[in-house]
């Protein structure tokens, strides 16, 4: 795991965020949901669930190998945690629904294939469904190679 996390201010609009491909048209799959994260139908995007209805969001973004804690080990400073695997072939992006934000390359995968993500959150309780001016929640996302999918894992509850 590294730990040298890099760090970034995300506009959310409609709840939400993206880790996706650049360009990649992302929908949330109705068939894997999640309290913090979705996957899209093709499983090669995250859908990041925020509390805030639009606003600034911090986002950390840790760049792992295979050798993650466990989950609940690894969220014990966070509210709410999810992990669930993605197939991953090419450069992630943090990625904005409003087209004045940035859209910033945060991934490149060693190689193609199974990838696990983890998102850890708080803060999405403290100002739920508002408009924010300054970012109120919190999120670090763990990106690691791995030599098959796991099953999405959630532990925590913060509410939302």
């Amino acid at each position: 795991m590294t730990d040298n996390p890099s760090n970034h201010q995300v506009m959310v609009i409609y709840h939400q965020f993206f880790l996706a491909p650049y360009g990649h048209a992302t929908l949330p799959d109705p068939a894997a949901p999640g309290r913090l994260l979705n996957a899209d139908p093709e499983g090669r995007a995250a859908i990041v669930r925020c509390g805030c209805a639009m606003g600034p969001v911090n986002v950390s973004i840790n760049v792992g190998t295979d050798d993650f804690p466990d989950l609940a080990v690894a969220a014990a400073e966070w509210e709410i945690a999810e992990e669930m695997s993605l197939q991953i072939d090419g450069d992630l992006y943090l990625v904005p629904l409003v087209p004045e934000g940035p859209v910033i390359k945060v991934y490149s995968p060693p190689a193609p294939g199974p990838h696990v993500v983890q998102a850890f959150a708080r803060g999405r309780a403290n100002h739920y469904d508002s408009v924010v001016e300054d970012p109120t929640e919190d999120y670090l996302i763990t990106i690691a190679p791995t030599a098959a999918p796991r099953p999405r894992r959630q532990v925590g509850d913060d509410t939302i």
